[in-house]
């Protein structure tokens, strides 16, 4: 995928309302049907903290690369 589609995909996800968001991740998760090494990242500088507690109330972090203490 080129960098203008990653840029796009970049806005839309800003433009979404937090529920939006929320729905969104929770379909990737329970979709389960993603291809082998399928990761979700997070840019944790620009989440709002609803955000990060969404992330932490289901489990997934946000967590430091290669550690289990919160990055937030």
């Amino acid at each position: 995928m080129s960098d203008e589609i990653f840029d796009h995909l970049a806005l839309f996800y800003a433009r979404l309302t937090w529920p939006e968001k929320a729905h969104l991740l929770r379909s990737i998760i329970e979709a389960g049907d993603h291809p082998p090494g399928f990761e979700i990242s997070f840019d944790i500088e620009r989440m709002t903290p609803a955000e990060r507690q969404y992330l932490k109330d289901i489990g997934f972090g946000p967590y430091r690369d290669g550690e289990n203490s919160d990055a937030g």
